[in-house]
């Protein structure tokens, strides 16, 4: 009994032994392997990355390759607005008139003879500040402190305040951008022209798909010019990207656009005499006699654009009544809210 008592102990003793020895051998191997596992996980990891990118490359193509394949979808305008168009070419026989309602990024709209182009006069305003900005963003410009100064070769009659101030006054980028949205000021807008030329815009708005200015018959640039619906649409869907940008002064132009005067589109609009009411962002511009129009280009309350163009050539009276009836039209009584597409829904007929 004593016997097989000791031989069993010894036995344990024995297994114990290899147990351990095979345990320590283990460990050492396991970190080796670990080693050499890790190793290879990290390059498993690299492959698996390299695999991801290029399905994601290949089956998810990204947004922009989408946003430029879409076709933009537009309608004829609500039979109420055609109602109001008609009715003012009823009253001005020879009235030219170009209407659109879009969404902010112009995907959706209504529109009425959207391409005929119609003399803008100051809304050629809009893209051209858009364009200063670029041009201070881009070359490091400062627009609180850089200054352009009044002179007799740049200053300009009509609309604004600048002519009645002496040559030699220096005005900041800043001033004359406000001066030229808000109240319109030609002299600002010739200031601006001399320092950042017409010539320099002309690509710049014919990429973004606006209108070039024309030249006169001496092959000089013109400061206002015709456009389409289309065209100013175009201008303003890339003002409001820009806007909402976050770039260095994208602030700034939504600040010069907001709430300015002559905003015809919104005139007769009972709403917005409540100084409570939400907000519009617009550029007007009118002329008489030879060049006679009216036209407006507004987003309101941040939700859609709208754009009204009209011109009667010939007329001795600048004609603005016409554009005050449509935008009325539009604003008071058809335009309810906007879809998850940002596309404007009519109150039923």
């Amino acid at each position: 009994m004593k016997k097989r008592f000791i031989c069993l102990i010894l036995a344990i003793v024995v297994i114990m032994s290899s147990s351990t020895m095979t345990i320590v051998e283990a460990t050492n191997d396991g970190s080796n392997h670990s080693q050499t596992d890790n190793t290879a996980q990290t390059e498993n990891t690299t492959d698996t990355d390299e695999i991801d990118v290029e399905i994601v490359d290949e089956v998810v193509p990204p947004e922009e390759d989408e946003d430029e394949d879409f076709v933009p979808v537009y309608y004829e305008l609500p039979s109420r607005v055609l109602r109001e168009v008609n009715r003012q070419k009823d009253k001005y026989p020879k009235i030219h008139i170009g209407v659109g309602i879009y969404s902010l990024d112009g995907k959706y709209g209504y529109e009425y003879n959207p391409d005929e182009r119609i003399n803008g006069g100051c809304t050629v305003k809009l893209p051209y500040a858009l364009f200063v900005l670029n041009e201070c963003e881009k070359n490091g410009i400062d627009i609180y402190t850089e200054t352009i100064t009044h002179k007799a070769s740049n200053t300009h009659g009509g609309s604004g305040k600048i002519q009645y101030t002496p040559y030699g006054t220096k005005y900041t980028i800043y001033e004359l951008l406000d001066y030229l949205l808000g109240i319109s000021d030609n002299a600002a807008y010739y200031m601006l022209v001399s320092r950042f030329p017409l010539e320099d815009y002309q690509k710049f708005i014919g990429d973004l798909g606006g209108q070039k200015l024309q030249a006169n018959q001496n092959g000089k640039l013109q400061y206002y010019g015709q456009a389409s619906v289309h065209n100013r649409k175009n201008e303003w869907v890339a003002a409001y990207k820009y806007i909402t940008s976050g770039s260095l002064y994208s602030d700034v132009l939504r600040e010069l656009i907001t709430d300015t005067d002559y905003c015809y589109i919104t005139a007769l609009s009972r709403k917005y005499e409540n100084p409570n009411y939400k907000t519009y962002m617009h550029k007007s511009g009118w002329s008489y006699g030879s060049y006679s129009c009216a036209c407006d280009i507004a987003i309101i309350d941040e939700r859609y654009l709208v754009v009204i163009m009209t011109s009667v050539p010939g007329s001795s009276d600048s004609i603005v009544s016409p554009v005050f009836s449509i935008g009325s039209s539009i604003i008071d009584k058809f335009v309810k809210d906007c879809d998850d597409k940002g596309k404007p829904i009519f109150i039923t007929d």
